[in-house]
């Protein structure tokens, strides 16, 4: 079959594909045409990529699976390093769970204070012309395909993009962490969010394939990308090192 039937069978598109042949994850085969030619075992490597990257794999992540079909064996998880990936994975979002469950715990304590307490001014909210305005320093906030460009492209200083989804667990996984980032870094690092789902150009324009995807900019270049969700501590030490090289 020829890429654009491999495309249409596999629910993807060629621009997909042939990024997945610059990475090495998919080989066709020339006719004497010059056309690329694919195989049954062909679309079987691309549907363990697309079954991988839904659960937030990253293309590097389902290398041995694809690498462990091409040796013959029935399931790409039949192999020592596909396993090793599995428990490196299941760590991950452990350590995920671990976080939610301290957010968790805290947003409990902080409502049974709130609830408890006297009522009187709500911090955080100013007053203009008797408008309360809540202020946003630090928040996360969402961008679109058409606010794209203002906002993270022509935004002075870095900006760090999330490309996440609602279907993506690991995507709501690394929030509360991109979260206490923003306010952390408030004044020094910009983060917002985008919807990949409702927004795809963005997503299309930028390659991003999987997610959640990040994608750090500065002046409107981007300088550093990472794919999946990250402890903290991880995360952290490689905006330092992009931001800093």
């Amino acid at each position: 079959m020829r890429i654009g039937e491999l495309a249409q069978r596999a629910g993807t598109t060629t621009r997909a594909l042939r990024f997945y042949e610059s990475q090495g994850l998919l080989s066709a085969r020339r006719a004497a045409n010059g056309y690329r030619e694919y195989g049954e075992d062909d679309f079987r490597l691309v549907r363990e990529i697309q079954t991988l990257q839904a659960v937030g794999f990253s293309l590097d992540d389902t290398r041995p699976f694809v690498e462990c079909l091409r040796a013959g064996h029935e399931t790409g998880d039949s192999c020592a390093d596909s396993i090793e990936v599995y428990e490196r994975k299941l760590a991950e979002v452990e350590a995920c769970l671990d976080r939610l469950q301290a957010v968790r715990d805290d947003l409990r304590a902080k409502l049974t204070e709130a609830l408890d307490r006297e009522p009187g001014p709500v911090p955080g909210h100013h007053v203009l012309r008797g408008v309360p305005m809540t202020t946003t320093t630090g928040a996360v906030l969402a961008v679109t395909d058409e606010t794209f460009e203002a906002e993270v492209l022509r935004h002075d200083g870095p900006v760090l993009v999330d490309f996440w989804a609602q279907w993506c667990p690991p995507c709501h996984m690394i929030a509360p962490v991109l979260a206490e980032i923003a306010a952390e870094r408030a004044g020094d690092l910009t983060i917002r969010k985008i919807n990949s789902d409702e927004n795809p150009r963005t997503a299309r324009d930028l390659q991003v394939m999987s997610l959640p995807t990040l994608v750090l900019f500065r002046d409107g270049e981007r300088v550093a990308q990472w794919v999946g969700a990250r402890p903290k501590a991880r995360l952290l030490a490689e905006l330092d090192a992009a931001l800093n090289a």
